[in-house]
């Protein structure tokens, strides 16, 4: 399915027989469950790079009508982005995180998307179906999606499964054999979430089933996350902000510069800033604290204080927004290990010592993790509420028990992640009354 066409080929015309279906109908909806999402400030009533017949004039119009290829351009109402959106260059959107995506609906027999993202691989959903469109290495700027298509009304995702740290890409429209059908859109969801995190949220390694694994491009696929599925589980639009191995206050590398906080502001990984006007969620959604904890307990001052600014430029930018706090799965109470010399580092505490910040089984030591984080990030939703910051939320996932399997490195799998989200759907549905 990952052809590229030759520019040089030359396409046969095929006949339409319009009796045999309705060109405006209601097409399936993508697998995905994201091809419904708004385009970030796209002009929707927009038209570019095409010249073709209205619906109503192909419906019209004899029945020996031929199929063409068209070029579709980005803002053409049949085409729908999400995700990110930088439109700073004519005729062409770039988008960077995870989930992003470009939506077509069309009347026809095949489609090729105009897209370069060398480094990145993309879930491919043409109505009911889903192939892979694996641009890792590849820096080809045209791909066939689709061919020998039943004559009728499609609805094609292209969904960026991997992360932003890899690559971003740049699409410039798709080419079909056929005619647009903006009717056949799917409607725009009502709600909206915005999630950030690290490599949970990503979907690092949760392709893979063996935990001793590290990192491969191809087994990170972030529509299998607990972010990805709560968002179809609850019929919202989707924008994600994620990069793996980052913290709220350190990374897991124990550097403090890059952090989510400054990734946050920015439409792409250190690219230019993102217009918060253009996109505003109903809820967001905070997973951090993994890799802040990785090489042991964390300065909890600064941890902590981070936290409040962080959620407080939410609260600034999305004055309205439900915030909610999360922890977990990886986090545990037996990871990482801890020294002789790390238990030096903190001082007695009314509640004894070692047991306030580390777990001793016989002559080994770890720190407690989880424990601590979720002291930490309660800390941080009393501060708030002390100083007026409302709406904000606190969530605890349990910690991972293998019962789901892992994914590469220790991660959640795809089953975790929807275990999650189940759990996370609930609570949200019950706490927010969605």
């Amino acid at each position: 399915m990952n052809r590229i066409i030759s520019k040089a080929a030359y396409c046969s015309l095929f006949v339409l027989i319009l009796a045999s279906f309705n060109a405006c109908g209601s097409s399936s909806n993508s697998a995905s469950g994201d091809s419904g999402n708004s385009s970030s400030g796209q002009d929707a009533g927009a038209s570019s790079n095409s010249s073709y017949q209205s619906s109503s004039d192909i419906q019209s119009s004899s029945s020996n009508a031929e199929l063409s290829w068209q070029d579709i351009g980005i803002l053409d109402s049949s085409v729908r982005i999400t995700g990110r959106v930088d439109y700073s260059v004519e005729n062409q959107a770039s988008v960077a995180w995870s989930g992003s995506a470009f939506t077509m609906a069309f009347t026809g027999t095949e489609i090729k998307i105009k897209l370069s993202a060398p480094g990145s691989v993309f879930n491919v959903y043409v109505d009911d179906d889903t192939t892979t469109l694996d641009l890792s290495e590849s820096n080809e700027e045209e791909h066939l999606l689709a061919d020998n298509l039943s004559l009728g009304p499609h609805v094609v995702t292209v969904y960026k499964r991997t992360e932003a740290q890899y690559g971003s890409a740049i699409f410039k429209g798709f080419s079909i054999l056929g005619m647009p059908t903006a009717s056949a859109l799917p409607a725009l969801p009502i709600k909206r979430i915005e999630f950030i995190g690290n490599s949970i949220t990503c979907g690092y390694g949760n392709l893979d089933s063996v935990k001793e694994h590290t990192f491969d491009i191809l087994t990170e696929d972030h529509s299998f996350t607990y972010a990805a599925v709560t968002a179809k589980n609850l019929g919202a639009e989707e924008h994600t902000v994620c990069f793996s191995g980052r913290g709220i206050y350190r990374n897991n590398t124990g550097d403090t510069d890059g952090t989510l906080p400054e990734l946050f502001p920015l439409q792409e990984p250190y690219g230019s800033s993102w217009d918060f006007q253009s996109w505003t969620p109903d809820l967001v959604s905070i997973n951090l604290g993994t890799n802040d904890f990785y090489l042991g307990i964390p300065d909890s001052a600064a941890f902590v204080n981070s936290s409040v600014n962080f959620v407080k430029e939410i609260r600034r930018l999305y004055p309205s927004a439900s915030i909610v706090l999360l922890d977990g799965p990886m986090l545990s109470d037996y990871f990482p290990s801890a020294t002789e010399e790390d238990l030096k580092l903190y001082p007695n505490t009314a509640k004894g010592y070692p047991s306030d910040y580390f777990l001793q089984t016989g002559s080994n030591y770890t720190f407690r993790s989880q424990t601590v984080c979720k002291r930490f990030l309660n800390a941080v939703q009393s501060i708030l509420s002390t100083q007026g910051i409302t709406g904000t939320y606190r969530y605890s996932f349990p910690a991972q028990t293998g019962a789901n399997g892992y994914g590469a490195d220790w991660h959640p799998s795809k089953k975790q992640g929807a275990a999650d989200a189940s759990r996370l759907t609930s609570w949200i549905k019950s706490t927010l009354n969605w």
